[in-house]
């Protein structure tokens, strides 16, 4: 009901369904002087005045002459009357005069006299129409449909949608006539409310609700509202609808729900309607049997392509003209349907069809899409026979043929004959031209052509710009690309190709251009057959992450609605790269719980990201259901548990390696060798050389870099020796492993014959690492003054020289080469962070023993300046079941008495032998000497040591750990003491070196 509504009960007046048109209004009244008596006539008197039709300025000065005496509604009807015929724009003057003298107009007879008024005025007032009828309006049959005609009449049906609305509730009668006016109302207005009325209508005759009227228009008026809105399905049920009634569908009805369907693409739906108009014998026009045809084509339906066919060669051969003919004949090249193309072509040759251009060029067309060059030849003989080369859509069709044969020598010849002679071709040649230049490798004879169109000023059809993009993505030309996907996007909305579009945005993000990728995703956003496309969005997302902007991949990816299929796998590949684990992790298992397949070279990727990351039950766990496990993965898998002392993960990974053959690949291999070396397991990283098959250089090098990690000089030589017996060249890296052992023993006799061996014999000059092993040594054993001046006289000394020079002077105590090998150091603006945070702690180290704890203050504020963290000391050991992991003033310390009575009665131990905690190793402020004297004692290091023991009790078996700091003097004095202690090695591997504690002493000789 809409607002304002007065309610009556009125008789229904009969009124014609259509009003006429009106005249032209009078000009403004002003009511003359008229004579006395006439000033005081009686209603009756100005009633005949009115009927008489006088001067219309009597008439309206005889109006307003009888207002004060209370004129009654035949009065204000007649007045109504006089305005509709001779001045309707005073329709709505008296309407409110009426209303001011208390008139009710509420009538129904007087209300649709004004409604013919409105629709006589120029413009048709039907503002006035709808504002009375709100107000005042009657709600009867007459009067809704007067409304809505004036509404129709003045362009303007979908302001008349509400009035249905007012029908219903006022339970009027849908007669015929205002059922039709409903229905063009609803076919007129083009909107969503309009749909939704003519199913609100439909449904109430479907539940009989509403009279069934036997009107054909009425049905195909609904059925045009329901398909301007896509309400396909709403638009065929018309049909069962005319079933349940007993009606005939009409053939404008089959007919324009036939064409909107195909157009649509919903050839499912147009099927149907076609099988209804079949059965029932209506006719089935030949451009709407055609489109039909397209339709099911585009959607690759080929067996329905040949019924039609049928039943346009049995049932209605007229439907078989020449532009069906075409449709089918397209339909049949897209499926390569090669035997019916050519019974096509016999039928088309038999009704002598051949010679008009437009059927010679579809079977052209479908003969390119078959790749048959040949039958393409013979169209040309045709062609020239009947002199149609001449026209450039056969031209055009020739070239994009002879191009899909891939036969681009006839393709160029067309072409060229066509250019040598007048007219100039016109858009549509060059056009296929160029396109066939882009498709087949020749990108610059596209540009080149396109560049000989726009400075002859002659603007290149929009149809051609996705092949010069093309072409210019091939080329990769970025500056050009990106300015001919502008020219599409501000052209005639011409839509670029999937593929091209993808190779696009691919440019984009290789070329880091994020302006152009940001348009070209705005262009996306805006097509709908292309913003869900899953290639598409993984082309963004991949373009986004090159182009720095991981937050615009990640937006992508929660909006896509391939979420769970296809995006995960490209995030996962993605956050790997960028080392986020966490979201590489989440990513993964929501693509796994999507059931989405996980290859072995995502699930490979996945691993390699969490064994690099440390975590390494979950890495196993991957690889345990992997069909396949690559070399890579192995390396990196087994990398991570030597880094992160997993013993136990190692050697199961060992067993695996030799029952799968893993162990195999010279990198596995070496990658063994290396890991238990981190482990401090030397033995048994010898045991894995000795039984590889075949001795490569790499396991030489592996075998050599870790008895340099160990300072083990003799058997490092002694492997050298073994390498060139076997036939075998050192490397730079041999060398390297070698030095790397004299740093570590202190060997510097014997450091230097190596380099004048491996110089005199193999040509292996001493490069940046191997100079950082040489100034180490010489800082140990001569002092941080000698290897100050080797480091001042080398050209573009490294971070790590420095930090050379800062660990000879901690060694000897000597705190002004320390600041002075420090600043250096902090100043290198290239200076990675673990050479800052291991130049913070050595310094503050020396600070720290030599009683100045501003200065460790200072350097701890330097610290948090720079963003460089000061976390506490972590300690990884391993244990026979797994590897424990430590902090500095561990919690489990306060929780666990079981961790807290080992630790005690270690101190305890270790004190009764003579180890006294040197509290000045502390670098922050405390309380008191005995809380300093707790914190010593609870380094990560001491609380790995004690658990280990307690543990790992089988005599033998050494305590193996990794610290990812500096191992301090006090633990390294408290691991020398439990080694000779408890007669177990204890080997601890720090940020400088390994250490092998062993009847109280280290490998290091105390120097790290």
């Amino acid at each position: 009901m809409l607002p304002g509504a007065v309610h009556h009960v009125i008789r229904r007046q009969r009124v014609p369904p259509r009003l006429l048109g009106g005249v032209a209004a009078l000009a403004p009244s002003v009511a003359p002087s008229v004579a006395p008596g006439d000033e005081r006539a009686s209603l009756s008197s100005a009633v005949r005045i009115i009927r008489r039709g006088e001067d219309a300025d009597r008439v309206w000065a005889a109006f307003h002459g009888v207002l004060d005496a209370k004129p009654d509604r035949r009065f204000v009807q007649a007045m109504l009357a006089y305005c509709a015929e001779r001045m309707p724009a005073k329709a709505r003057d008296v309407l409110d005069e009426a209303i001011h003298r208390g008139v009710c107009i509420a009538d129904d007879a007087l209300f649709c006299t004004f409604l013919k008024a409105c629709s006589r005025t120029k413009p048709i007032a039907f503002r006035d129409a709808l504002e009375f009828y709100k107000k005042y309006g009657p709600r009867s049959h007459n009067v809704i449909f007067g409304v809505g005609n004036v509404c129709r009449l003045a362009g303007h049906p979908q302001l008349a949608l509400e009035l249905i609305q007012d029908g219903i509730d006022q339970n009027v009668e849908f007669s015929e006539a205002l059922v039709s006016l409903f229905a063009v109302i609803c076919a007129e207005s083009h909107c969503q409310l309009a749909a939704d009325m003519a199913e609100l209508l439909l449904e109430r005759v479907r539940a009989h609700r509403i009279a069934s009227h036997r009107n054909p228009q009425l049905y195909a008026n609904f059925a045009k509202a329901l398909l301007s809105q896509n309400r396909f399905d709403a638009a065929v049920r018309i049909l069962s609808l005319l079933d349940c009634i007993g009606m005939q569908p009409s053939e404008q009805l089959g007919t324009l729900l036939l064409s909107s369907l195909a157009k649509a693409d919903r050839a499912d739906l147009a099927l149907d309607v076609f099988d209804v108009m079949a059965r029932r014998a209506i006719r089935v026009p030949a451009p709407a049997f055609g489109l039909l045809v397209s339709a099911c084509a585009r959607q690759s339906d080929l067996a329905s392509v040949q019924m039609l066919l049928r039943y346009a060669q049995e049932r209605s051969a007229d439907l078989l003209n020449d532009t069906v003919l075409c449709r089918f004949v397209s339909a049949f090249g897209s499926r390569s349907d090669v035997h019916r193309v050519r019974l096509m072509e016999f039928y088309a040759n038999l009704k002598g069809l051949m010679s008009k251009s437009f059927v010679l060029t579809s079977f052209v067309s479908a003969y390119g899409q078959c790749s048959l060059s040949t039958s393409v030849a013979a169209l040309e003989r045709v062609a020239r026979d009947n002199d149609l080369l001449q026209q450039d859509v056969v031209v055009a069709a020739f070239i994009e043929a002879y191009g899909g044969c891939c036969d681009i020598e006839a393709a160029q010849r067309i072409f060229q004959e066509r250019c040598s002679t007048k007219p100039t071709p016109d858009m549509a040649t060059f056009a296929a031209a160029i396109t066939l230049y882009a498709r087949h490798g020749m990108p610059l004879d596209a540009l080149t052509l396109f560049d000989r169109l726009e400075s002859g000023n002659r603007k290149p059809p929009s149809e051609v710009y996705p092949a010069v993009l093309s072409a210019c993505v091939t080329l990769n030309d970025p500056a050009r690309a990106t300015r001919v996907f502008q020219l599409i996007v501000d052209g005639d909305h011409i839509q670029i190709p999937r593929d091209v579009l993808q190779s696009f945005v691919s440019l984009c993000g290789r070329c880091s251009d994020l302006r152009a990728l940001s348009a070209a995703h705005r262009y996306v956003a805006g097509c709908s057959s292309l913003k869900d496309d899953d290639d598409l969005t993984n082309a963004f997302v991949l373009a986004f992450d090159q182009c720095g902007r991981l937050d615009i991949a990640k937006d992508i990816l929660l909006t896509s609605s391939s979420f769970r299929t296809l995006t995960l796998p490209t995030m996962v590949r993605i956050f790997a790269r960028h080392q986020h684990v966490d979201e590489m992790v989440s990513s993964f298992e929501s693509m796994v719980a999507s059931g989405a397949d996980a290859s072995d070279d995502l699930r490979a990727l996945v691993c390699r990201g969490l064994a690099n990351a440390d975590r390494i039950p979950m890495a196993l766990e991957l690889v345990r259901g992997m069909a396949h496990v690559g070399n890579a993965v192995v390396v990196d898998l087994v990398s991570a548990c030597g880094r992160c002392v997993h013993l136990s993960d190692l050697s199961l990974l060992y067993r695996y390696a030799n029952e799968k053959d893993w162990i195999l690949n010279n990198a596995v291999g070496g990658a063994f060798i290396q890991a238990y070396s981190l482990c401090g397991r030397v033995d048994i990283a010898e045991q894995v050389f000795r039984d590889l098959v075949t001795y490569s250089l790499d396991a030489y090098t592996a075998m050599i870099a870790a008895y340099g990690h160990h300072g083990l000089v003799p058997e490092a030589l002694a492997m050298l020796d073994q390498l060139v017996y076997a036939g075998l060249e050192p490397s730079a890296e041999i060398l390297a492993g070698l030095l790397a052992a004299c740093e570590h023993a202190g060997d510097l006799f014997r450091a230097n014959d190596i380099v004048f061996e491996f110089n005199n014999s193999w040509g292996i000059p001493v490069g940046v690492t191997h100079t950082n092993h040489l100034l180490s040594l010489h800082g140990r054993l001569s002092g941080p003054l000698e290897a100050m001046t080797m480091a001042t006289s080398l050209p573009g000394a490294t971070a790590d020289m420095w930090m050379a020079v800062l660990t000879a002077a901690r060694t000897h105590n000597d705190i002004d080469h320390a600041e002075s090998a420090f600043n250096r150091l902090v100043s290198m603006p290239d200076a990675a962070t673990c050479h800052l945070c291991r130049a913070f702690e050595v310094m503050s180290d020396v600070y720290a023993r030599n009683g100045r704890p501003d200065d460790v203050s200072r350097l701890r504020d330097g610290m948090k300046s720079r963003g460089i963290p000061d976390s506490p000391g972590r300690t990884k050991v391993s244990l026979p079941d797994g590897t424990v992991e430590f902090l500095a003033d561990d919690a489990r310390y306060y929780t666990d008495p079981g961790l807290r009575h080992d630790m005690t009665r270690l101190i305890n131990d270790l004190t009764d032998n003579g180890y006294s905690p040197d509290t000045s190793v502390i670098r922050r402020a405390t309380v008191s000497q005995e809380e300093a004297r707790q914190a010593v004692c609870l380094h990560s290091e001491k609380l790995a040591i004690a658990y280990a023991l307690k543990h790992s009790s089988r005599s033998g078996v050494p305590v193996c750990a990794a610290s990812d700091l500096l191992v301090c003097t006090d633990c390294h004095d408290a691991a020398k003491f439990a080694s000779s202690i408890t007669g177990r090695s204890i080997y601890i591997r720090d940020t400088s070196r390994h250490h092998h504690f062993h009847n109280g002493k280290c490998s290091c000789g105390d120097h790290w």
